[in-house]
């Protein structure tokens, strides 16, 4: 998991509110001072690199709010990349789409052929 130490201070922060207030929050108008401090810590959790669904652990909010707040107020942060490297290269994703639009491949079993060929 991502992000500072000291989790506990965020969880600490957050043991004060009940979990149906939290929803409720999202449906009242946003300049509802709880609304702004949950936005609030929601923001420092994600400027600390915690992932989406470690946010919405620890806050108990849904994580497609927190993935909309994520993309609403921090459009440039990146997404997780996950723990696995991508398969295929760029250029090898390429070369398949090309293989498969020029109809020299039918089947992603002669794509793969193809390209294990190109890699030898």
């Amino acid at each position: 998991m991502f992000g500072p130490k000291n989790k506990q201070t965020y969880i600490k922060s957050l043991s004060e509110f009940e979990s149906d207030f939290i929803h409720l929050c999202f449906q009242l108008p946003s300049s509802c001072a709880l609304c702004l401090k949950l936005k609030r810590t929601i923001s420092s959790l994600l400027d600390a690199h915690y992932s989406v669904q470690s946010v919405a652990s620890i806050t108990l909010v849904h994580p497609s709010t927190i993935s909309r707040l994520r993309s609403k107020h921090h459009p440039t942060m990146k997404k997780s990349l996950g723990s696995y490297p991508a398969k295929l290269s760029p250029a090898n994703i390429h070369y398949a789409v090309h293989l498969i639009t020029s109809q020299k491949a039918e089947n992603a079993v002669q794509v793969t052929k193809e390209l294990c060929n190109v890699e030898k």
